[in-house]
């Protein structure tokens, strides 16, 4: 089963036999073994009323801008994509977190402190809280006990949770909660078992706490917090992006309830797309960020420090790129993504040096399935030549290496590129992000530019990455700019991410911990936001500060640092907050 209307990974795992398909890292996201079905998201121009309703057994979810969530059964996937209306079909993938336990240190970082409020708030001269802004996190959850997340007196500040594994919760039931009034075990919900959410949270709208000498506070200490807590369970590592879309559609949709301003943090991300902004999770946020009254920041990622990433800059002489692999690497893939128009040859060469072809240009025209297996070793190697899509001019070559067993076969791969007809010569390698590389698996030579992770190169959303308040540097782990192809200036700013203090989950009401990473550098920008929201929207003194007006207000009034000389620029974009 092959269409064009089908995503590169989704056609692969259509092409492959299932056994390979539930071993690879990729290509079983979103599957259902027991279920035969398939998670999904469909982009369409009308919504498929007729797919629909003549099949009861798709449970769907609607999204605003013609995007629908689905679980449909394997057997309906070619009826639904020659569905009139339906334009492009996506896999999940999986999204990550990173780690949110958060460390001591004695030179924990007062975010608010550092950045420019204190001065904004002098400026603007009045009492800047958030007061009247929603916050919105989607993340691991929050825990409603800690003192950074109730008013004085004692109730909470959370408008509403959206327990993605287990349902809604008012702000009514958390103070039954919080006060005691209620038998049983405690929801999962309330809990926040990795502690990222709840740092990220604090940070963006963490109320004013003093105790024994400490002071924290968030950024806007007076915001009402909407949290959805990600996935369907609290301890995996990652979510799905089908997930975080439907978590984005819930905070907006709540915002719209509430008839309030609201300013979204997304800290979590991954590595799959030409990071060019293209995917249908970075559309459906760049076109969600037209909301009215909405703002949306998004951490760049901490992957400018890995081999998970490499450049090409092709021209007329062969190029090879080295992969060494290390013992016990379970599944893995490789994305190549290039300009349409550059006509070259692609071979992959394993450590027994075999030599696979990957792609010549006459592949795709004569083959009547696009997918090629090969056998090396211990290594089943799949080969997708994909084509531009309706969204995007660029091509993937997308390389899945699957153990026969456990792990492929380590080494020493190879990748070997001979130009034929190059026109731009740009391309761009990914290999997964998160936990999926065991430590010496990776590019012999990597390229920290373009290192934004997903969805951070979404067009209008601000794009956050870190610096060292303490050293006055760039973050040499924040995601780097710019997007990939596009040119598009990315990270928007940065922002405090190194021992930023934050509350920390479940080690009592008034546990504070150091954080470092852009999930923590983002939430900073988010509730800034909030503030500029107060004084525009709900003080009046403009109604239209939001989305890509008050981004360009970071853009203006953003610090420069010394280290730099070029602004805006591929490591803080145009400053600092």
């Amino acid at each position: 089963m092959y269409f064009p209307e089908f995503e590169n990974v989704l056609n692969v795992s259509l092409n492959v036999p299932e056994e390979e398909r539930m071993r690879s890292e990729i290509l079983n996201t979103g599957y259902s073994p027991q279920e035969n079905t398939w998670e999904l998201v469909v982009r369409c121009s009308v919504y498929p009323e007729s797919f629909l309703e003549m099949h009861p057994e798709v449970v769907f979810r609607l999204l605003t801008g013609n995007y629908i969530i689905m679980r449909v059964p394997e057997r309906l996937l070619g009826e639904l994509a020659q569905t009139p209306g339906v334009i492009y079909i996506e896999i999940p993938k999986r999204l990550y977190m990173g780690n949110g336990a958060g460390h001591f240190s004695a030179a924990q970082v007062d975010s608010v402190q550092v950045s420019g409020i204190p001065l904004l708030k002098e400026r603007l001269g009045i009492n800047l809280t958030g007061r009247g802004v929603l916050v919105g996190i989607a993340d691991s959850g929050i825990d409603i006990f800690h003192q950074a997340f109730r008013k004085q007196d004692g109730s909470t500040r959370i408008a509403a949770l959206w327990d993605q594994a287990s349902g809604e919760y008012t702000k009514e039931e958390i103070n039954a909660f919080l006060e005691g009034n209620y038998s049983g075990p405690l929801p999962s919900a309330f809990r926040d078992l990795s502690g990222h959410g709840t740092a990220v949270a604090g940070i963006a709208a963490g109320s004013r706490v003093e105790e024994s000498g400490m002071i924290a506070e968030g950024y806007a200490p007076e915001s009402e917090l909407v949290v959805v807590r990600l996935g369907q369970s609290g301890s995996d590592d990652y979510v799905k992006t089908t997930q975080l879309m439907q978590a984005v559609d819930y905070l907006v949709k709540k915002a719209s309830e509430l008839g309030r301003p609201m300013a979204i943090n997304l800290s979590i991300g991954n590595n799959y797309g030409s990071h060019s902004g293209r995917s249908l999770l970075s559309t459906y946020l760049t076109e969600t960020a037209l909301s009215e009254r909405l703002t949306i920041c998004v951490g760049s990622g901490n992957e400018a420090g890995k081999s998970i990433h490499t450049s090409v800059r092709l021209g007329d002489m062969p190029y090879e790129i080295l992969l060494p692999v290390a013992r016990l690497q379970p599944s893995f893939s490789i994305q190549l993504w290039k300009n349409y128009a550059d006509i070259c040859q692609i071979q992959l060469i394993s450590p027994s040096g075999e030599m696979f072809r990957v792609y010549y240009d006459a592949d795709i025209l004569a083959a009547e399935n696009p997918v090629r297996r090969y056998r090396s070793g211990r290594t089943q190697i799949v080969i997708y030549n994909g084509l531009p899509s309706p969204y995007q001019p660029l091509q993937e070559i997308f390389m899945d290496l699957i153990p026969a067993d456990q792990f492929v076969d380590s080494g020493n791969w190879r990748i070997q590129i001979m130009p034929v007809r190059i026109v731009s010569g740009n391309m761009e390698l990914w290999l997964p992000a998160g936990n999926i590389l065991n430590q010496g698996t990776g590019f012999a030579v990597p390229g920290q530019q373009h290192t934004l992770t997903v969805p951070s190169a979404s067009e209008r959303v601000i794009t956050v990455g870190a610096y060292d308040s303490r050293t006055q540097t760039y973050a040499s782990f924040s995601g780097r700019g710019f997007t990939a192809f596009t040119n598009q200036v990315k990270p928007d700013l940065a922002a405090p991410g190194v021992d930023v203090l934050a509350p920390r989950a479940g080690g009592g009401t008034l546990e504070y911990a150091g954080f470092t990473g852009t999930s923590f550098a983002s939430p900073a920008v988010a509730g800034a936001a909030a503030l500029l929201m107060q004084w525009g929207i709900v003080e009046g003194n403009d109604p239209w500060l939001y989305g890509e007006r008050l981004k360009s207000w970071f853009h203006r009034n953003a610090r420069q640092l010394p280290a730099f000389q070029t602004y805006p620029n591929a490591y803080i974009g145009y400053g600092v907050l």
